[in-house]
Parts: C-alpha cells; sequence; structure tokens
C-alpha cells in the first residue's frame, strides 16, 4: 500500500513546479480532492485560482490580501486543470469534456500531482509530479473511499474514540454501546471488518449501535476466547492476516506498530495520520516512467481508427428498423 500524506503532497507539488510551464496564467482545481493541489500550486505560483465550473462561466476566485495578478479577460490565458491523482482517466476524460464543450479561448492543458504508471503510458495525463503504482492511498480521503469495504477498523480505538485495552471490564466498554456514547468517526461507506474486543455476547447490542449509527460492515470481528482479551496486538495482528484486508486502521500509535511488525503489512495510525510499515516493506517512490510522445499517440489512435468506425457504423445501422420486416401498427394482425 502506498501512501501520501498532505505534507508529502506539497513537497511534489514544489518539485513540480520545476517542471511545469512558465507561461501559466490561472490554475484550475478539479472538485474536489483536486481543489487541494490546485491551491497549493497557485499559492506557490502567486497565480489566481479558481475551479472547473468557474473556468467555464469566467469566475475566478478573490486573492485575498496577496496581489495576486488578475488575468486580462481579453486574452486567451494560458490554464492548467489539476487533479490530485489520475488511475483510470475517466474523471479526467469528463472534465475535457465540460470544457471543450464551454468552447472556451484558452490554451489548457491537464496534469495530476499523483497518476499510475500505466496512466502515464495510456497518455491519461499530459503533465504530472510522481507515479505511484496501485495499491495506494491519500491522507486527505483514506478515510472516506470506496476502498473502505478491503480493510480492516478498529472498532474500539477509531469509532469510539476509547484506549486500545478497551475490554469487557473498563468502563468504556461497558458504555460503548449507550445511546448516548458519541462515536469519534463513523465511515461513510461500507466496511469490510470492524475489529472490537467486546466479548461475543454483546454481538446484537453492537450491530444496533451501528444500524442506529448508520453504519455499514461486511463482519464484524470478535474475541472467541480469553487468549484475544488478553493480546489485543496478537488478535488484531490474526484478524489482519487470515481476511487478506488490504489495510488496518488502527488508533493507537504503540498498537499500530506491533501490528504492521507482526503481519509485515502497512497500518494506518487513525491518531497521528501516519502510514505505519514494517521494517522489511518495500516502497516503491519515485518510479521513473516516460510519458508517450506524440507520434506513439497518434499511432495508437490510427490503430484504433477502424474498430471505431466499424462500432459506428453498427450502432447506426443497428437502429434503423428492416423496411421488409416491419410491421405496422394500425393494422390488425391475421
Amino acid at each position: 500500500m502506498e501512501y501520501r500524506s498532505i505534507a508529502e503532497l506539497n513537497d511534489r507539488v514544489v518539485d513540480w513546479i520545476g517542471v511545469l510551464p512558465r507561461d501559466l496564467d490561472l490554475i484550475v482545481g478539479i472538485p474536489r480532492s483536486g481543489m487541494l493541489p490546485a491551491n497549493l500550486l497557485a499559492l506557490h505560483l502567486h497565480l489566481p485560482f479558481t475551479d472547473v465550473e468557474g473556468l467555464c462561466s469566467g469566475r475566478i476566485m478573490a486573492s485575498g490580501q496577496r496581489g495576486v495578478p488578475y488575468p486580462d479577460p481579453e486574452r486567451p490565458l494560458n490554464v492548467l486543470v489539476v487533479d490530485d491523482s489520475v488511475c483510470s482517466g475517466i474523471s479526467m476524460d469528463r472534465v475535457r469534456a465540460t470544457v471543450t464543450n464551454a468552447g472556451l479561448p484558452h490554451r489548457i492543458r491537464y496534469g495530476a500531482v499523483f497518476v499510475t504508471p500505466e496512466a502515464v503510458r495510456e497518455g491519461k495525463v499530459e503533465l504530472f509530479a510522481e507515479a505511484v503504482p496501485m495499491p495506494r492511498a491519500f491522507e486527505w480521503n483514506i478515510l472516506h473511499t470506496r476502498q473502505l469495504d478491503r480493510f480492516c477498523i478498529d472498532f474500539d480505538t477509531v469509532i469510539l474514540g476509547g484506549p486500545a485495552d478497551t475490554g469487557a471490564d473498563s468502563t468504556v466498554g461497558d458504555n460503548a454501546f449507550r445511546a448516548y456514547v458519541e462515536p469519534w468517526f463513523l465511515p461513510r461507506h461500507r466496511v469490510g471488518w470492524l475489529v472490537t474486543r467486546q466479548p461475543d455476547t454483546r454481538r446484537e447490542e453492537a450491530l444496533a449501535w451501528l444500524a442506529r449509527q448508520g453504519v455499514e460492515c461486511e463482519e464484524l470481528i470478535m474475541p472467541m476466547g480469553p487468549r484475544d482479551l488478553r493480546s489485543p496486538v496478537a488478535f488484531k495482528a490474526r484478524i489482519y492476516r487470515e481476511t487478506g484486508a488490504e489495510l488496518f486502521i488502527e488508533g493507537d500509535p504503540d498498537h499500530a506498530s506491533a501490528i504492521a511488525e507482526q503481519t509485515g503489512k502497512p497500518v494506518f495510525c487513525f491518531a497521528t495520520r501516519a502510514m505505519i510499515y514494517p521494517g522489511d516493506f518495500p516502497r516503491y517512490r519515485h518510479i521513473p516512467v516516460r510519458a508517450p510522445h506524440r507520434i506513439e499517440l497518434a499511432f495508437k489512435w490510427l490503430v484504433r481508427l477502424p474498430l471505431r468506425v466499424v462500432n459506428r457504423l453498427y450502432r447506426r445501422f443497428a437502429r434503423e428498423p428492416d423496411c421488409a420486416t416491419t410491421v405496422d401498427p394500425k393494422r390488425p394482425a391475421n
């Protein structure tokens, strides 16, 4: 699991400035995740900033007291549209279509801070700062991603925000599922596995509490015996291995480090917003990927052209009814 924090995002944005075109007039962010890197880039370059809707409608965000030069609306601008990441390129293609349909006179380039190597080779994005392979996660959306259905989350230290030693004999544990207990964090997407040290005798109570909070999970995992209660780290590490989850989200920093070492897999610490890696975990950073040349992209387009023509002709003629078999709806059947 590759992870990038907000601090690393800012570092990549600063590094990216050295290879970006020097004639940029306006930075545009793609809502919602693209607004963060676009704003950072605009601040570092001292350029005006807006979103895609603002670009299409001619609206630019106020610059505050920094005296950012307002672009001349009478001349075409050099615009950079920025997203935080590109994987399949579907979102970027959608934005391209929106901007193209607006009929703007500007010269518009598209870029992302983080891209997959496959997206670069396919020419999905023109400008990028770093190629990061999948699976990957970012600090600004790791807790609100649909990938949660492939994650384990510690119920006691993340959802409830209690201490790591929460158990059946603790005050927090006794009150965990009461109506007056306010949750610390509620996931908005379905979670793969919720892991708790609450005893299995409280399963129905726990499931009812989760239902009241609107939290969905594939499985609620509870201790199977006294051994799991005595060794919470070993219990969580075993669940992490057996489920085959992509990531474990733990609230206690010490437990996060121990789980990572015992499983040899990364663990995200909810308290520190840091990804904890085991000592020998391989890191894939700054993968060198060459963007395809325009000639390569033109060749790929020509190779796919016959199939596109055939598909378009098929869709066109498949809709036209055969005159010989057309039935008049007003004519009574024999």
